[in-house]
């Protein structure tokens, strides 16, 4: 096996910092952090359950001008990686509800447009609030835990976003029929705002990490940036593929989605604290190994299994593997330095995107060109790689437990 020169660094910091600031349970993450992770997750969810029902029936957009307000919302994503530079200036408490208030507002946007081409400003808050958020949580949660548990911190704090989806759902439910579009997306960023400021606040989080380090790609941290890569391939194929085969090909109804789509985010939910778990208790990359030839296995019976009820359930497992970046983002803590925890997350999160933009068009292509299950082998094959790829995770020997 290909050995990698990583610098690894001692944990000793680690400890001496935590003894220094929060005396709270470090396998779960700190709950300013949950609140935060619940409050933006769940705004997300929200524009996303909502928005094609009151773009179409508010202003009757076309399918293009839906097309572009998507990939608005993914383009900072791509700069993803630019949030380290960022953090060195600000106070990672103040870029918190910064990034809180931005999907808020983008909500609060989206509600008192009063034409379609108004939706774009909305749509890019939600994009920037999401990009700015997602790598200072994680960096911050991955630095407050210890390292002997750090992906059961991780997974507990990103199970909070299948239980805001979850909760999205509900209020999508019950308030909207009752409140109409505009009053609902204008209360629910309201909510988002608040829940934001209140997480910000209670406690501060600079306690939990070191001041950002200086951005650069690093060569030993490769098999990271490929997982996040092939992680979006891997989010996207289900994304714009697997709903789309059981809607078109067997012929699923809105509200039987639905079903299917709350029973899979609870799924998610088990899986990210279950995957956690695994990741502290056995070797990391063996985790992330097998998880990834089961989807690999997941996608090849995508392929082949036209059985409507197994291809339910085959959703359903890889809901319950979607964690997987749990692991992945834990592997920061135990080889690289601290302080540069920021900068790692955010060039992975750019690699991630960047997965999500380039599967879509590929997947379609080879769709259109050939068949479904043409498509699906691709994404098997990707998994595939994945595992080889998981091999290279090194760990220190002190780290497995």
């Amino acid at each position: 096996m290909l050995s990698l020169p990583l610098k690894m660094y001692t944990i000793d910091q680690d400890f001496r910092r935590a003894s220094a600031g929060s005396t709270a349970d470090r396998r779960t993450a700190p709950y300013s952090l949950s609140l935060g992770y619940f409050a933006v997750f769940c705004g997300y969810h929200l524009w996303i359950a909502g928005f094609h029902n009151y773009a179409v029936e508010t202003f009757h957009v076309s399918a293009l001008h839906v097309g572009y307000l998507f990939s608005v919302v993914a383009l900072p994503g791509t700069f993803a990686f630019l949030i380290s530079i960022i953090a060195r200036k600000f106070r990672l408490s103040t870029l918190m509800i910064f990034a809180c208030g931005l999907m808020g507002f983008g909500l609060i946007g989206i509600g008192l447009s009063p034409n379609g081409y108004f939706l774009w400003p909305g749509v890019l808050s939600i994009g920037l609030g999401f990009t700015c958020f997602y790598p200072i949580v994680n960096s911050i949660c991955i630095q407050h835990s210890d390292p002997r548990t750090v992906s059961t911190a991780v997974g507990h704090m990103k199970s909070y976003g299948p239980l805001a989806a979850l909760t999205a759902c509900f209020l999508i439910s019950v308030c909207l029929p009752k409140l109409g579009y505009r009053s609902f997306f204008v209360l629910s960023g309201l909510f988002v705002v608040l829940i934001g400021l209140a997480a910000g606040t209670e406690s501060p989080l600079e306690q939990y990490s070191d001041r950002p380090g200086r951005l650069r790609f690093k060569k030993d941290l490769w098999p990271y940036y490929a997982l996040n890569f092939l992680a979006g391939c891997r989010s996207a194929g289900v994304a714009a593929f697997v709903l789309f085969l059981l809607v078109r090909e067997h012929g699923m109804l809105v509200h039987q989605i639905v079903a299917v789509v709350l029973i899979s985010n609870f799924c998610s939910f088990v899986g990210y604290r279950l995957i956690g778990h695994l990741g502290d208790r056995y070797n990391p990359s063996k985790v992330l190994s097998f998880s990834y030839v089961c989807v690999s296995l997941i996608f090849l019976g995508f392929c082949y299994i036209n059985s409507l009820f197994f291809l339910i359930l085959f959703y359903f497992f890889d809901s319950l593997l979607f964690g997987v970046s749990v692991v992945t983002d834990s592997y920061l803590k135990r080889i690289s330095c601290a302080k540069d925890t920021i900068g790692d997350v955010a060039s992975g999160l750019t690699l991630f995107h960047l997965g999500k933009v380039i599967l879509p068009l590929a997947g379609g292509v080879v769709w259109s060109h050939f068949n479904q299950q043409a498509t699906f082998l691709v994404c098997s094959i990707l998994a595939g790689l994945a595992v080889w790829i998981s091999r290279k995770l090194v760990i220190p020997e002190s780290d497995i437990m």
